[in-house]
């Protein structure tokens, strides 16, 4: 299978599943595991915490992690840290 299509199955999900846009998804990096696929997606999205709180659009650069099989299915994907924290290093580590 080829990355391409691997990395045109992410966009889709994060697009039609989660309501991004496509420009706000960058695909960092697409792994073959003995178990499927892995790969590391960068979001830009609007801080809900600042706009429940009525500030103007705040965006944050998120971090996504994707699992899919090796039929190509999504079996899971999670929010990691902002890549701003990464940075910093990481969440086991005290911010200054």
């Amino acid at each position: 299978m080829s990355i391409s299509v691997i990395r045109k199955i992410i966009e889709s999900f994060f697009i039609n599943e989660l309501g991004h846009q496509k420009e706000a998804i960058q695909v960092q990096g697409i792994n073959k595991t003995g178990e499927g696929w892995e790969s590391k997606v960068f979001i830009t999205e609007t801080n809900r915490y600042l706009k429940n709180l009525g500030y103007p659009p705040v965006y944050d650069k998120n971090t996504y992690y994707i699992k899919l099989d090796d039929n190509l299915d999504i079996i899971s994907y999670w929010n990691g840290e902002s890549c701003e924290r990464e940075d910093e290093g990481g969440p086991d580590k005290k911010y200054r």
